[in-house]
Parts: structure tokens; sequence; C-alpha cells
């Protein structure tokens, strides 16, 4: 209050005192003006002013005469004044929810502002989970998963703009539904037993289990109540193994498979503690196996038969049956003992058969046979089963050979024998054996067979004559009992040399391409130029003859079936022709006869064109115009004349090469695009695979026509914070596409239409940087030239005077042309640099024990960005307590661990306590917590007491001493004191130390005990 807000100044041009004295006053409707002026002329405060108003009024100055002066309009503007940061009302908040229900509230957090400053509330959690607007009404915008959230605490700030509060901790308890029904672990088991099993020997586990979470340790919504059979089925119960989801199906009877128990169909119901049932039932299905309890039985204990020797079948059948009920009890199987043996097999139907024939000369006369009928398990019957063998004509004369084959000179005379036939019987009866006699079972007009097997030439013989050089004669061998067999004898005839052999051709001319190789003729054998046919009246060339060349060569072969083999390939430009003598001997005639071979070679398009020059290089300035030829290739080939040449230019639209080598330039080069081009190029002959390379080098003269251009058009750049003047340094990237190429080597021919290379571009540039120059400038790296953006002071982050954005423009000129503007935006991005800071230098917090409490340390951290300024505490010196009834949470909450006691001996406790943010800056602080007793036991007598006093005992008299005791520790709370009446006229007291005095006169005739 008074404090002066302005001076109005006034003057008066009257001089004296009484009308050159000037005085001021206020005029205005509001008698509530806080305000006034002095004699000195000064508006001066001298009333309460409201925040944010404005006050008008007029002013008059005034002299002795009563002269008044022009109106003056004053207005006074109050501007606020933030002193002191908000606060609370309430430092925690509670609320419970029904999970899955969205929360309606509202509940309407509470803060005052000691300057009335208008505030708004926020926090730092980002689960999303709550939501409150600027003025503290929070609503729930998201239904909670008490399966995943039971309880969240989060902190809430309230802020005035400048300063903000400690936190207030709002908590959110989720309160569960029974939303989820049991579910068993799968819809349907099938089981399988026999019906032997033991009456509670089947054991079918099952689970059954519940998604929601119990809210309390007793049986609730997610724990399985009850599970229980839903049909009347006496066989079965569910037994409980004590855990809350896995149950057993078990059987309370036995079964009996020939009684009609056959199959169960047990359905299984699961009740939670909530009352929900499982939304489908569990089907349990046991299949009751029947048992083997009856053995196999034949009809009949022995079984006989006859068979004939050489018959291979059936011999007979044995049958045996099962009484038990199931097939696969009652299946029986047959089986012959000793089987490796007996040459018998028997199927599963009992029927026996022969493995083999049987030879009544070599094998047993009769077999006696055990057979096994067995079920599945092995139970089994036997029988026996006789079979003999009888005796048949089965044996035919055999040969010794079923086939016979010689040879014979066409010159063997008549009535020659050429074989003798031997054939014999196995049968030992002369019944059956008898005598064997031989015949001939073709008509032939030169051979025949006599009864005891000769065979002999009854005719002159011709080798010349076709139907002679192959006979095939059949035979039969008769044991005179109608068994027989034949034979076959091919008799092969030998041709006589007799006729000197000779040329068809005596001189044949080839014409071969060269390199070609292998070759295949029309009609010939691969690598077979021709055949030499040579005629011989002896029809075979058995008749000695052979061929040869006569000239020693190793490109040409002769077979001795007349074939003039190639063995390499043929080269025009070596030889053209060759000639051969092929020499025709018969030296058991004695007989020569010659023939002549002229092999022609045809020249064909075999060898590769070359280039006289492996690689070209041309210098060509870029941008040029093109026009005149910039090259001339020369081009030769082995081949001669018969080729032509075409090029190509591999790879590259730049070139265009004519069929004489002459190359043209089709488009303008470009330095900055391409600085050397080597260009492949092929010449062709016209083959395929007759072509040749060579590599074109075109150097391209730089000429400076690019602008300097910068690597990025923008750059976006963090400064952190407390960087210190030059040590920001920002390197751009620049390039000038106007830059000098490398010597080449001098391997090449090099053709340079232009002279000399240039000396290449200068490559420095000038900057010039526009925007902030108060804070960076430009320095230059040594090194390469590039520009260096440097800061020029430090940066502080939480400087709300300084700016915490920079735009920079940076432009590049070499000389000639200037670049496009690199725009670089400057971010200061905030650092670590503040710890927390505790409010107070000791938290002292006083507990009455058994009590619940909840309180919350708060540090601040100057730093603003959340990621820094987020602090977590933690207790850093636990004070060597064995075990602190309190914990701290990480965010600053001191809860109790548990039921405080003050019995337990030790009341206070003093820890250090740090707060750090996440690069572990910290403070730390001693927290003090001290704890009170309660009253929270009962007195205690030690025991009881019987005492023995005479009945004249003074008033007054001690008559006994008691003993009790007290667990509450503090004085306060253990005082013992107490007052007993024991009838109308015997009163007693309890003093301290505790004694019992009579205050009246005991009588014992009266009261003999009390």
């Amino acid at each position: 209050m008074d404090d002066t807000v302005v001076v109005l100044n006034a003057t008066d041009d009257d001089t004296g005192e009484l009308y050159g004295t000037v005085n001021i006053e206020i005029i205005s409707n509001d008698d509530d003006i806080p305000f006034s002026v002095s004699d000195d002329h000064e508006l001066i405060v001298n009333g309460s002013l409201e925040r944010g108003k404005n006050y008008s009024f007029i002013v008059v100055a005034k002299d002795g005469g009563e002269l008044t002066s022009e109106p003056l309009q004053v207005t006074v503007i109050v501007f606020e004044v933030n002193r002191r940061a908000p606060f609370f009302n309430v430092a925690t908040y509670s609320f419970s929810v029904a999970e899955n229900v969205l929360f309606t509230g509202p509940v309407v957090l509470q803060a005052t502002d000691p300057d009335n400053n208008q505030v708004e509330y926020f926090t730092d959690s980002t689960d999303g989970f709550i939501s409150f607007n600027s003025i503290g009404i929070v609503s729930h915008i998201k239904a909670f998963d008490y399966e995943i959230t039971q309880e969240i605490q989060i902190n809430i700030y309230v802020t005035d703009g400048e300063f903000t509060s400690t936190p207030a901790i709002l908590t959110i308890t989720v309160i569960p539904e029974n939303e989820f029904r049991p579910e068993f672990s799968t819809n349907r088991i099938e089981v399988t037993v026999n019906e032997s099993i033991n009456r509670f020997s089947l054991s079918v586990p099952f689970l059954v289990t519940d998604n929601d979470l119990d809210f309390t340790s007793e049986i609730g919504q997610g724990t399985i109540r009850r599970v229980f059979i839903t049909q009347d089925i006496p066989h079965f119960m569910v037994q409980d193994t004590l855990n809350n989801s896995f149950f057993v199906l078990t059987n309370n009877l036995t079964f009996d498979y020939e009684s009609g128990d056959r199959q169960f169909i047990v359905s299984i119901q699961a009740i939670d503690g909530g009352g929900f049932s499982a939304s489908q039932l569990l089907q349990i299905v046991v299949n009751i196996e029947d048992v083997n309890d009856n053995s196999p039985e034949f009809n009949q204990s022995t079984y006989s038969q006859g068979v004939l020797e050489n018959y291979q079948g059936d011999v007979l059948s044995v049958f045996a049956t099962d009484n038990d009920v199931s097939p696969q009890y009652n299946e029986i199987q047959y089986t012959l003992q000793d089987n490796d043996a007996l040459p018998f097999s028997i199927d599963s139907n009992g029927t026996i058969s022969l493995v083999r024939e049987l030879d009544y000369e070599n094998d047993r006369r009769v077999f006696n046979i055990t057979v096994q009928a067995s079920d599945p398990f092995n139970q089994s019957d036997y029988a026996l089963v006789l079979v003999q063998v009888m005796d048949v004509n089965e044996h035919s004369p055999v040969f010794s050979n079923p086939s016979y084959e010689l040879s014979i000179s066409e010159s063997t005379s008549v009535q020659t024998t050429i074989f003798t036939l031997n054939a014999s019987d196995a049968d030992g009866s002369v019944q059956l054996g008898g005598m064997i006699h031989y015949s001939l079972q073709t008509t032939n007009d030169f051979y025949n067979v006599t009864s005891n097997g000769s065979v002999l030439v009854i005719a002159e013989l011709d080798y010349e004559d076709p139907a002679q050089r192959i006979t095939v004669l059949r035979i039969e061998a008769n044991d005179g009992s109608g068994m027989a067999s034949q034979t076959t004898i091919t008799i092969n005839l030998i041709d006589e040399n007799e006729f000197c052999p000779s040329f068809r051709d005596r001189v044949v001319q080839v014409a071969v391409k060269e390199e070609t190789y292998p070759i295949q003729l029309s009609g010939l054998p691969e690598n077979a130029l021709l055949q030499f046919v040579v005629t011989d009246q002896d029809t075979t060339n058995s008749s000695g003859y052979a061929l040869e060349i006569l000239e020693n060569t190793t490109t040409f072969f002769l077979t001795p079936d007349g074939y003039l083999m190639l063995l390499e390939a043929l080269d025009y430009e070596t030889v053209t022709s060759y000639s051969l003598t092929i020499i025709l001997k018969d030296e058991e005639l004695n007989c020569t006869e010659n023939s002549t071979v002229v092999i022609n070679v045809t020249n064909t398009n075999d060898n590769r064109p070359f280039f006289e020059n492996e690689t070209y290089e041309v210098i060509i300035e870029e941008n040029n115009v093109p026009s005149d030829p910039i090259l001339n290739i020369q081009v030769g080939d082995l081949d001669g004349n018969i080729t032509s040449f075409t090029f190509f230019a591999i790879n590259s639209s730049l070139l265009t090469i004519l069929s004489n080598g002459t190359v043209f330039l089709i488009s303008p080069l470009d330095f900055e695009t391409e600085r050397e081009i080597v260009i492949l190029v092929i010449v062709s002959d016209g083959k395929f695979n007759s072509t040749s390379t060579a590599n074109i080098t075109i150097l391209v003269r730089n000429v400076n026509d690019e602008p300097p251009v910068f690597l990025q058009s923008q750059l976006n750049v963090h400064l952190e914070e407390n960087v210190k003047p030059g040590d920001f340094r920002l390197e751009i990237q620049i390039e000038d596409k106007d830059l000098e190429t490398a010597e080449r080597p001098n391997n090449s021919q090099r053709i340079d239409f232009f002279g000399s290379r240039d000396s290449g571009i200068q490559s420095s540039f000038n900057y010039d940087l526009l925007g902030d120059r108060d804070a960076f400038e430009i320095v230059h790296n040594r090194l390469n030239g590039n520009p260096v953006i440097v800061n020029k002071h430090e940066f502080d982050y939480e400087n709300k005077t300084m700016k915490r954005h920079f735009l920079l423009r940076l432009v590049a000129s070499d000389g000639v042309h200037q670049s496009e503007p690199l725009q670089i935006n400057v971010t200061i991005v905030d650092k670590n640099d503040n710890p927390p800071i505790f409010n107070q230098n000791l938290y002292h917090f006083n507990i009455t024990e058994n009590s619940q409490f909840k309180f919350v340390l708060y540090a601040i951290d100057g730093d603003e960005s959340p990621e820094y300024s987020h602090v977590t505490y933690e207790i850093l010196d636990d004070g060597d307590y064995d075990d602190l009834p309190f914990a701290l949470h990480s965010n600053g909450t001191i809860v109790p661990k548990g039921t405080l006691d003050y019995e337990k001996g030790i009341n206070e406790f003093i820890v250090t306590v740090k707060a750090f943010d996440i690069d572990n800056l910290n403070d730390t602080i001693l927290l003090k917590i001290s704890l009170f007793d309660a009253n929270d036991h009962y007195p205690q007598f030690d025991g009881p007491h019987v005492l023995t006093i005479p009945e004249d005992a003074t008033i007054g008299s001690v008559v006994g001493t008691f003993t009790a005791s007290d667990d509450d520790l503090s004085p306060l709370l253990v005082i013992l004191s107490s007052l007993t009446k024991l009838g109308h006229d015997v009163l007693v007291v309890l003093t301290r130390p505790p004694s019992l005095i009579a205050i009246v006169s005991l009588n014992s005739g009266s009261n003999s005990s009390f």
C-alpha cells in the first residue's frame, strides 16, 4: 500500500502563494477507487487492487482562486504478479472402477493458487488410460482389463504457467468381474481299456482353466469350484487332484464285455467360483475291449490223404473254431510244425498245399504232418495229417544238351558221320524206361539220323547254295512207353576260298570341308569318308583278303571292312588336297590290286577376323557437335576375300561404325556424366562364332559448364545446449561436376582431335552465409576446402530468452556459376545438465504403529525435456537395518511393507534417499520415519492367585501382591490400576506396585473365601 504509481505534473502561470499553488483532485463516481493524490502530486495506491482490472478516472488541477484545469483522463492497468506455486488441496485421490466398464466419473481435482492465477492440470503418465481436462475434471476414456491391470497410480501436477505444484497421487483400483467361463483344454477325449481293468485303475486326466483373475486368495471367479458328470453313470467318478485345473476321470466299477459293457460316453461340466459353467461340455468316450479267454479246437484230431508224385497244389483242408466273441480274439492262424523240413504249406483257411512237386524215386513215401491252430494270443490246439506219395511214369528221355551246333566244310564227303547223339531216362523200371530210339523229325536232302543216334551226310555240299549254309535238324528220342523228348542240331557250312577279290572302283574322289570334325556323311559311320567295295565270288570275306594304305599318314585310317576314316580336322590353309593308294591283297591265292582315292579340302570361314590394334583412344571436348569421323579401324582375316566384315558397338549408343571401319559419334558428350568412355567393339565376318574384339576409349575434355551443387537441398541439424563456441562444426558437402580427369596409361593408340588436354577447372568456391549470422559463422576445412558452420556462442535450452531454432541459408560460387541456396535448420536440443533437487533437506514423517500410510517425496529437475526431467527415487543407504518396514517406490511414494509394530524394538529409521534422472544426475536427502506406540495390547496377570489371610486382619493391611504385564512399550500405555468390590462389605484396591489391600474388616464366619 501507499506505493507511488505516477507523479502528476500541473503548472500555473500565476505567482504567489494563493493563486500560484496548484492542488490535484480525483473525480470519480466510484467510491472504491483505491488511489489518492498526495500534496506532492503523487498518485498513490491506498487500497487493494483487483488482479487484471483496469481503473479509469479523471483528475483536475485547482489553484487558490478556484480556477480549474481541463480534466485529465487517467487509466491504471493492474498487472498480475506471480509469486507462489499452486498446490493440491488433497495429496491423494482414489476411486474404483469395474473392469470392462467405461468410467463416467467425474472425479474433480481440487487445487489452489495463492496468486489466484488460472491453473491447468497435467500428468507425466503416457499409459493412455486416464484423461482429464485443464480444470481438473477426470474421466476414464478406456475400459480396464483386470487380468492385465489391477491398479494404476499416476502423478498429477497443476501449473499456473510459471510454477508447478508437487504431484498428487491418483490411484485407480480395478474391480474384477466374472467375464470368462471355465474352458476344457479339449472338447473330446477317447480312451480304450480292456474289460479286465481293476476298480479305480482307469485314469483319464483333463484340464479346466478359467481366464478370470481372482480378486483375493479365496475361491473366486477364476477358481474352478465344481467338476461333475452330468449323467447317471455309476461306473465313473471325477477325482480332484488338489490342483485348481487338473482333474481325473476314474472307474468306480469293473467292466464286463460279455454283459454289454462296450462303450461309455461321459459328459463332464465345470463351474467356476462365480457360478459360470463351461460353454461346452467335455465328452470322454471310454471304449471297453474284450479279452481272450477261449482256445481254438480242431473238428477232428487226425486227417489223411494220398497224392501222386509230380503233383503240386492243394492236398486237403483242416478246420478249427474259437468261441471268443471279438474278431481279434477268435481269428485263427494255422501253422505246420517243423515246416522247414516239409514240402508243404498251409494258408489262413487251413488248406494244406504242396510247395513243390514230390518225386517218388527220391522223396519219402509217407509224410506225418502236425498242424497247430492258434489265436492271436498263442492259445493253441493240434491235429495230425498223414500224406502218402504214389508213383507215376513221369520221366522222358533227356538229351545231354537241349540243342547242338557244329560247323563242317563244304568239302565234307557223302556218308560221313558228323555227330553222334546220346539221351538217358531217369525212370528205373524196365516197364517205364524201355529202349531209346532216335528219329529225324524234319525233311532234309543232305542229312539223316540213324536209330542209334548217328548223324550222316547223304549228298554233296556247296556253300554258294544259300539254302545249304545253315541247316537245323529236329531229332526225337522215345523210351517206348510214350515218353519222348526232342533236340535240335544246327549245322553251319564253312565256305572255301576259291576266287580272287577285286575293287569295284579303281579311282575315287571325295570332298571334305576344312575344320569339319567329327563328320557324318550320309549312310556312313561317324568320321567315315567312304567305303571301298570289293567283289569276291566266294560270297564271304572269309577267303582272307586284306586292305591297306600305301602312304604313311596319321590323318587317315583304313578299317578291315573297307571304311576310310578321317582321324582329325583338315585345314585348307595348310593342305588343299590329299591322294592315297589303297592295296587289296589275298595272300592265300597270291592276288593283289590297287585303287586311288583323292580327298579335296574345301575352304570355309574358319578363321576369326582380327583388329590391327587391340585398343584405340580418342580425346573429345565435351558438348561437341558430331560431324567428322573420329577413327578408322583396320581389320584382317586369314580366310581371304570369301568374307565381309560387320562392326558392332556393345552396350553403347554413342557410336556408329561403317563396314569399312569408319567410326562416327552419334550424340554430344558430357564430361560431368562420363569422363572416360570405354566401348567394346566386335567385328564379325558373318559367322556367329567368328568374331574379335577391341576397346575404344573416348576421353572427354572438361569445360566449365556446371554450377556448384550442394549434396543436400536442406539440412536439419540438432545442436545440444552448452556446446562451447566453435565446438559445433557442421561440414557441408559440395561438388562441382567440372572436375579434371586422371591421366591415361599410354598403352593404346590415342587420337586427339583437339590438341593437348586442358589443365582442368578451378575447383575452389566462395561462400555467403545468410540468416542468423550473430549465432553462426563460416570457416573452411583446410584439407578439402569444404565450408564448415560453427557456433559463435553457447546456448542454454532452459533460458527462455534465447532462440531454440535458427534458419541459415548458404550460397556457393565458382566464379562463373552460383549454386542454389542450401537451407540449414539448426534446432537447439535439451541436454541432461540439471540434476533433480529435493525441495527440502530432510523429510521427517511420524507414524503410529499398525496404521496405513502413504507419503510422497518430491524432487524437481530443471531440465525441460520429459526424458531428462523424469525423476526416479531409491534408497541409497538403508542404515544397516535388517528389514525396513516400509518400501520406497520409484515414483517417490513411501508405503508400508506390512503392519508396523512398535514392540519390535526399532522405533526410528533414518535412511538416505537418492533422486536421480536417466543419466544418474542426482540429489540426496535424509528420510526420517518415527514410529509411535499404540495401545494394542491388553494387560495380563502373570497367573491366578490364592491368598490366605487371618480373619482379624486390620483394615489397610496388605493381603497379597499381584504381578501383571503389558506388551505395550510406552510408559503411558502400561499404567496398571483397578478397583474391585467383593460383595457388600469387602472392598479391595490394587495399588502400585500391585498389592491387594483390605479396606474393611473381614469375618470368617460370614465369608470364608472370596
